[in-house]
């Protein structure tokens, strides 16, 4: 949860909206734990916020100038994510230690990781990279989660949520290629991924590719709906693309009958 005191923030303040959105995206993203230390695709950023890859690297590396986070490759650290976290509830201050313990030497060893907010009010130790890949335990836990959260049994991820993710994005990515390719103009992908989600309990991945090619062939459409991912998915109008494919399929075994007589 935001605070209030977000929007109060003189650094804040000082941003411009698209700064404000990727920050807020940063702290609120679902793969965002409570010690604000996770790896994301900078093109899962772009999906997710509607902005170029570009923009996004360019935001981002702002970010990192003005102290606020560390980067390293895919890897983002919120320098001062732990101070707004209940971080006097042991439970949160173990699963930060967990975080913190599991990371990869090359994120440990990066320059300013000793400024993170993880180790100055939680009073932790320095994790220190190790020379030969050996890992050892820093510290009595108990079990969490992917997210730092305490629990008694390993997590897995049964239903498969990364990899639906995963397909999400790529789908998204295949239409905004299409749309550029057909029409000469990026579409607004903002809010792809609760529309491919929903499209996505009746249409396999495959099923999006040739949806796509049918829909950007479309001669009854105006050029702003060839745009619109939102259109493309609706339920009338994958009613009509079904429908459009079965009569094709019909069409093809008329004519191989045809053939064998």
């Amino acid at each position: 949860m935001i605070k209030d005191s977000f929007w109060t923030d003189s650094y804040i303040a000082e941003l411009d909206p698209s700064e404000k959105l990727l920050f807020i995206y940063l702290l609120t993203n679902p793969l965002c734990n409570i010690a604000g230390i996770y790896e994301i695709q900078l093109r899962r950023i772009a999906f997710d916020t509607g902005f170029d890859v570009d923009m996004v690297n360019k935001i981002l590396s702002r970010f990192a100038k003005d102290g606020k986070i560390l980067r390293s490759d895919e890897w983002i650290l919120i320098v001062n994510h732990a101070k707004h976290q209940s971080y006097k509830n042991p439970n949160v201050t173990e699963g930060i230690r967990r975080i913190i313990e599991l990371l990869p030497d090359k994120v440990k060893a990066l320059k300013g990781f000793e400024r993170l907010s993880h180790l100055t009010l939680l009073n932790l130790t320095l994790p220190n990279a190790s020379s030969e890949g050996t890992k050892k335990k820093m510290y009595t836990y108990t079990p969490i989660d992917e997210n730092g959260n305490p629990t008694r049994k390993k997590k897995t991820d049964p239903k498969g949520v990364k990899e639906r993710n995963a397909e999400y994005i790529s789908v998204g990515f295949m239409f905004e290629k299409m749309a550029e390719k057909s029409t000469g103009v990026k579409p607004d992908l903002s809010k792809a991924y609760f529309v491919i989600k929903n499209a996505r309990e009746k249409l396999g991945v495959k099923d999006f590719k040739d949806l796509f090619t049918y829909f950007f062939a479309d001669q009854k459409l105006k050029p702003e709906q060839h745009v619109s991912l939102a259109f493309v998915c609706s339920p009338s109008y994958v009613k009509q693309w079904e429908a459009n494919r079965k009569n094709k399929k019909a069409s093809q075994v008329e004519a191989a009958s045809e053939i064998r007589l």
